[in-house]
């Protein structure tokens, strides 16, 4: 069974939230999350290095943005 890891990043009215999931189609766990106001930043600072590593194929965009 071949397992695949997510990063989800979820925008609310007042916190954020940063979520690193594994997991198949069927059933994911969390293994980090984090709250806060910088949640954002951190997210938008790890694409670009996902990114360049080849690591990277988006599911989803809009909200939530995976």
């Amino acid at each position: 069974m071949e397992e695949t890891y997510y990063l989800i990043f979820k925008s609310g009215k007042e916190k954020s939230e940063l979520l690193f999931n594994i997991g198949t189609k069927d059933r994911t766990s969390t293994l980090l999350r984090l709250k806060g106001r910088k949640t954002k930043e951190t997210f938008n600072k790890i694409l670009p290095i996902l990114s360049k590593a080849g690591c990277i194929t988006p599911l989803q965009t809009g909200n939530p943005k995976i």
